[in-house]
């Protein structure tokens, strides 16, 4: 569901910052103010951001209302948490239909530089009706900020709850690179590693980039300047992560929609595998949580499998792979190319911290895999594994068109760069590194039954 631009705008631009701070400005005993129409969403608040136990939040609709969005949120001076990171975290969960929920932290100041903005909504949904998951943001306190405010929102109907909502205050790590050095560093990592490098003019770039930037300056002033240099290399998949952005992929479970293993009639096992980001011990848990509900429903499966990639909208390869191993084997599913270097074979299973072998093995057996325009990049790349599989055929339309491979470089701030340096190819060394066409074209809305039919009648 599409969020309400205008809510972002206003919490980025501070709209709502004068009742907050002009309510109380010092830590203690803040006091928090509604977000949105009141009369629309109850909201409830208990305990104490500083304590050990935090804050718990919940927010609702009122039934018959057709508000976008509802909250509270909280402000208080900036002026003694300066140059430190704070941190935002809770356990946040939503129900009865709600959208999402999120939470935010926003410094405010007289200065462009003094506006800074971080929320978990848009990387990292919270889905309705699952168990709380942690969610944390964090930033680093500008020099003239005045302000710091946080919040709680809830997108939609339905409720939301937040528990141990807290804040933590840490000396920032003391980074010796100045924003014309960082632009410097990652022009190097950009033409060293990323595919369309050549295309680009990096000598003129850098010198118009030295003549915008002065020495001295922080490293997030670069932040914009680099995101132009991603822009140039116009490669569809390469993207810039700032510091906070790279410190929350650490942290949080970007999963955006629950997998879902189950039998359809007939005796067909459908597997609806969604896109991954997240810690190891996510990693963990989306493996275990696909790979043994395959594994309970494999006795009842008669006619083989579906896997549904529409929501995989890509993230992390190996866990994806991880999750369906049985269905895939031991013999390597695809690889990478990049130009000068022999492939790099890719396994399902492998590149992970943690050994998870499959108990059952249905690497022959037959599958449907559902492809859309929204399987993107390492989705894209499940797709590829399964291209060429014997017993195996593709429906649905063509992907995104991002069946390339990113790497990720940190640079000395904290921030990174993911940048394309290679192409996917399938089993038999087939080359994509656009979109992935299925074998049979089919609408959302026979696409399910027309991988049903064709299993049931192979």
């Amino acid at each position: 569901m599409h969020k309400p631009c205008w809510l972002l705008v206003a919490l980025t631009s501070g709209l709502f910052v004068s009742s907050v701070v002009s309510a109380q400005v010092a830590a203690p005993g803040m006091r928090w103010v509604p977000i949105g129409d009141v009369h629309a969403y109850t909201v409830n608040v208990t305990g104490k951001l500083w304590s050990a136990e935090g804050v718990a939040v919940t927010v609702a609709r009122e039934e018959g209302s057709s508000s976008p969005t509802g909250g509270l949120m909280v402000g208080f001076d900036a002026g003694p948490y300066v140059g430190k990171n704070i941190t935002l975290t809770g356990d946040v969960a939503t129900k009865d239909g709600a959208s999402d929920a999120a939470i935010w932290l926003r410094t405010d100041g007289p200065t462009p530089e003094a506006h800074i903005f971080q929320t978990t909504q848009q990387r990292f949904p919270i889905r309705d009706g699952e168990p709380a998951v942690l969610r944390s943001v964090r930033l680093t306190i500008p020099k003239d900020a005045k302000d710091v405010v946080l919040g709680v929102l809830l997108f939609g109907g339905g409720r939301a709850s937040v528990d141990h909502l807290r804040l933590a205050i840490s000396d920032a790590a003391i980074v010796n690179v100045d924003a014309p050095a960082l632009v410097d560093e990652a022009v190097a990592v950009i033409r060293g590693h990323a595919l369309a490098a050549d295309t680009v003019d990096w000598d003129a770039f850098l010198k118009d980039a030295h003549n915008r930037l002065a020495r001295g300056e922080p490293a997030p002033m670069a932040y914009p300047v680099i995101r132009e240099a991603i822009k140039k290399l116009d490669d569809g998949h390469s993207f810039f992560m700032d510091a906070a952005w790279a410190t929350s992929r650490t942290i949080n479970d970007g999963t955006r929609d629950a997998p879902v293993v189950k039998v359809l009639p007939g005796g067909v096992g459908y597997v609806m595998l969604p896109g991954f980001t997240g810690p190891d011990n996510a990693r963990r848990h989306y493996v275990e949580t696909i790979a043994a509900a395959i594994e309970r429903n494999a006795p009842s499966v008669t006619h083989g499998w579906i896997i549904d990639l529409r929501k995989d909208t890509g993230g992390a390869v190996p866990p994806m792979l991880g999750a369906v191993q049985a269905l895939l084997g031991s013999e390597p599913v695809g690889g990478y190319r990049a130009p000068g270097k022999p492939d790099h074979l890719v396994y399902a299973g492998r590149e992970l911290s943690f050994d998870r072998k499959p108990t059952v093995d249905l690497a022959s057996v037959p599958v449907a895999v559902i492809l859309g325009p929204h399987t993107s990049s390492a989705g894209e790349m499940v797709a590829i594994a399964f291209h060429g599989r014997a017993a195996t055929r593709s429906f649905g339309s063509a992907t995104s068109g991002q069946a390339s491979a990113n790497a990720t470089f940190p640079l000395r701030d904290g921030s990174q760069l993911a940048l394309k340096g290679a192409i996917d190819v399938d089993r038999h060394g087939n080359a994509f590194g656009k979109a992935v066409d299925p074998d049979e074209r089919a609408g959302d809305d026979v696409v399910v039954s027309q991988a049903t039919e064709w299993l049931t009648h192979r």
